[in-house]
């Protein structure tokens, strides 16, 4: 989910990374993502007077991804560097080893990063198939807060809906037990 979410950021069908690097400039705006054990977050700000061309530019990204090659290579290298740099730095492999004793088998104890053998072994197809189960409206919440109308925000949910409804094997997203004591 990591992976695929920075992939969302680095192409669609019809701009690479640098020109949505540069749209995203030219308005003034800011676009993340963030991967949490619990959750997978699209934050962006933007001023009111490029909200328009910012929320086609967001739809674009989420409803378009182009999942490119060239960038999967750097990702994956970027995101394998990661994880050794961590495996190198005690504090980090310490909370790395604890958590991962702690939540046991519980999804809470995988690290967002990944395994390195993981990382490497992705493909386009797994990381696009991924994507079309988990990015699908019934999966996905919109918040918006500041000086943007309600009504702005609420068309753009139901853009983003009739983009992302599909019609495939959404993901089923399960209720994971509590997490039970270590012993």
């Amino acid at each position: 989910t990591n992976f695929m979410g920075e992939m969302l950021l680095l192409g669609t069908r019809s701009r690479s990374k640098e020109q949505i690097d540069l749209a995203l400039d030219q308005m003034g705006a800011r676009l993340e993502v963030e991967t949490r054990a619990e959750a997978f977050i699209i934050r962006g700000a933007v001023i009111s007077s490029q909200l328009e061309p910012f929320l086609k530019l967001v739809t674009e990204i989420i409803t378009e991804p182009s999942f490119p090659e060239a960038e999967m290579r750097k990702l994956k290298s970027e995101i394998v560097s990661g994880i050794l740099e961590e495996l190198g730095h005690d504090p980090s492999l310490s909370s790395r080893r604890f958590t991962t004793f702690l939540f046991r088998d519980h999804p809470y104890g995988n690290t967002i990063l990944g395994k390195r053998a993981d990382v490497e072994g992705l493909t386009r197809d797994t990381v696009a198939a991924h994507y079309d189960r988990l990015i699908r409206d019934k999966n996905l919440l919109v918040v918006g807060t500041g000086d943007a109308q309600e009504i702005a925000i609420a068309a753009w949910t139901g853009v983003i809906g009739k983009a992302r409804a599909g019609t495939g094997a959404a993901a089923v997203i399960t209720q994971v037990a509590a997490p039970q004591d270590a012993p």
